[in-house]
């Protein structure tokens, strides 16, 4: 059995048939690179009851199978690049409310790690990444749909910052992916899927209200509360 069959298949005892109906609402927060999907979807957690967050970068494609040369020409920032099969079998099931093995993903060496994380969901999950809305498969799992946005500038300075800060890498790489790949991408795919949000989101706000934000959509949430801590 394969990596991929197994973890569909490891914590799925029961036929399609025969799954529960809806558990688990999902959460979804799509939108630009740097745009403060991470740091928000911290926070909806957070008022949400410690909810769990599942990330689309653990769903990168597995590119073992390329020289490391290789690996490093190819495009990470198109919707190609995300295994978008595996991410909607595994939300299928979160949405079951059965648990899932989330794949490990080594950025450094642009491969799957063996072993994987167990992420058992509860009332609610948050789901957090670039292109959330652009699969059909993946938008039709998704309970809530949020796009957050914000300007191509805001995003190149964050990306600068943390790049440089929190992977060693300089500004000039950052800035030649960023013009090569990452805004191309952005044009392309990510500026269209934001029509599939039911909310679109300033990324120019503080967290504060982009909480408020989001909370005031989600029921039997009270946004006031969450803000002072008390969710």
């Amino acid at each position: 059995m394969d990596w991929k069959t197994w973890c569909n298949k490891s914590f799925n005892p029961k036929a399609d048939d025969d799954l529960p109906q809806t558990m688990t609402r999902l959460v979804a927060l799509a939108g630009p690179s740097c745009s403060g999907k991470s740091s928000l979807a911290r926070l909806v957690a957070e008022a949400l009851g410690q909810a769990p967050i599942l990330s689309t970068d653990a769903y990168y494609r597995d590119l073992s199978h390329l020289s490391p040369e290789q690996r490093t020409k190819r495009n990470f920032d198109h919707p190609d690049a995300v295994d978008h099969d595996l991410l909607a079998a595994q939300l299928t099931l979160l949405r079951a409310g059965q648990p899932i093995l989330v794949p490990r993903y080594d950025f450094e060496n642009h491969v799957r790690q063996s072993g994987a994380d167990l992420l058992e969901p509860g009332p609610w999950v948050v789901v957090e990444g670039l292109f959330l809305l652009h699969w059909p498969e993946v938008r039709e799992q998704l309970s809530y749909r949020f796009y957050l946005d914000a300007s191509e500038q805001l995003c190149l300075e964050r990306r600068l910052e943390r790049d440089q800060k929190q992977r060693g890498r300089s500004r000039e790489s950052i800035l030649e992916q960023y013009q090569n790949t990452v805004l191309p991408m952005r044009r392309s795919y990510l500026q269209a899927d934001a029509r599939f949000a039911q909310l679109s989101l300033d990324g120019a706000l503080s967290l504060d209200a982009l909480l408020e934000q989001v909370l005031t959509v989600l029921p039997g949430n009270d946004p006031d509360k969450a803000a002072k801590g008390n969710p």
